[in-house]
């Protein structure tokens, strides 16, 4: 029996909704969505890891998909924020180190005012750069 005459004998309403003309199946069906590229740089690390990390999921009905993928989230963001919380500091590790490595790499430069919200700043190795602070420029 396929599966639309198994839902029709199963739940009528469902079948009639479904089956209704303003909601054509590529809407809501995985077998007539289209699943041609959109853009070519589609592939990178980030969408990468996150397929992989749903693969167990992706091959489910969508609502089945849809909650497996949300109490994955939950489980994660409980996670980090575990961690987070046995952390002392005001600042995350992770920006806490870019912070340090910034700090280290300006320890030769000197900021003079400039007038308002812009500063020059020397540089050891002789640059000069004027810093707008309202603009964020540099």
């Amino acid at each position: 029996m396929r599966a639309m005459e198994l839902l029709r004998t199963l739940d009528g309403e469902a079948y009639t909704w479904l089956t209704a003309p303003e909601r054509p199946p590529r809407h809501w069906s995985r077998s007539h969505f289209n699943i041609t590229l959109k853009c070519p740089i589609l592939l990178n690390n980030l969408c990468e890891s996150f397929n992989f990390w749903i693969m167990s999921a992706r091959y489910k009905p969508i609502i089945s998909m849809m909650e497996e993928i949300r109490v994955k989230l939950m489980r994660r963001i409980q996670m980090r924020r575990d961690l987070m919380m046995r952390w002392e500091r005001a600042i995350c590790p992770r920006p806490l180190a870019k912070l340090e490595t910034s700090k280290k790499q300006v320890g030769d430069c000197i900021a003079i005012m400039y007038g308002g919200p812009k500063f020059q700043v020397d540089t050891a190795t002789g640059g000069q750069f004027i810093v707008d602070l309202d603009e964020r420029t540099c």
